[in-house]
């Protein structure tokens, strides 16, 4: 991989590390419920969930955990059934 690219890659995942850890220190782009809301997320599920869950929401999976996407998903299928997700992006 060329270092150009490495190095993306690189920021990328600390700046979105930053994000997830620290979502309260976000002043560049919108983060949380309300930019899940904005994105058509439908606003009674954001709301189910703790904020812990989606103050760091900034429209993409953190490939870290399971993503907004998942979180819903498995509400949905329940406790005694399984989510499988798949990433389909190099890491």
């Amino acid at each position: 991989m060329p270092k150009r690219t490495t190095d993306v890659r690189a920021a990328v995942r600390e700046r979105f590390g930053v994000i997830a850890t620290s979502p309260e220190q976000e002043k560049n782009f919108p983060i949380g419920p309300a930019t899940a809301k904005a994105l058509e997320y439908d606003a009674d599920e954001i709301d189910r969930l703790p904020l812990s869950v989606t103050e760091s929401f900034v429209g993409v999976t953190n490939v870290l955990w399971k993503g907004l996407d998942g979180l819903l998903a498995a509400q949905k299928i329940g406790p005694t059934d399984k989510l499988i997700g798949a990433v389909m992006s190099e890491t």
